[in-house]
């Protein structure tokens, strides 16, 4: 199966086979897993309540690249987050030094960051927080 594509069809099978883990157990790799959807409701909170919990989805978000890998997991990061996210993510990456210019293959779509704005609130949230260490 290719994976130029992501789409609802190969989303499973291609983080099984990005997950890097050697001692893989079901229930790591759901765990795992889970964090996109863990992210994807923090950002969602954020965005309806202007609250942020920068820690925790600092921490889910170092995890996933951690056990898949950069351009996978960036790859799947925005598969699963809605476009209305993709500001939020996109401030995350930049802080993390993690933004490609160009997301490929999600959905049919190559997706260009520098047609997305940085969530400038977020930006100096996470800015402080690299302040004070």
């Amino acid at each position: 199966m290719q994976f130029e594509n992501l789409t609802k069809n190969n989303i499973k099978l291609y983080s099984i086979k990005a997950y890097d883990n050697p001692n893989m157990l079901l229930s790591e790799y759901m765990a795992d897993y889970k964090r996109f959807n863990y992210v994807k409701r923090l950002f969602n909170k954020y965005i309806k309540t202007n609250v942020i919990h920068e820690r925790l989805i600092l921490n889910h978000i170092i995890i996933i690249y951690n056990v898949f890998g950069i351009e996978h997991a960036t790859r799947m990061l925005f598969y699963f987050l809605p476009d209305t996210q993709y500001p939020v993510l996109k401030t995350y990456l930049y802080f993390l030094n993690l933004m490609p210019e160009i997301v490929y293959g999600i959905n049919n779509l190559n997706i260009n960051l520098s047609h997305i704005e940085i969530d400038n609130n977020v930006l100096s949230i996470l800015n402080n927080i690299y302040e004070k260490n």
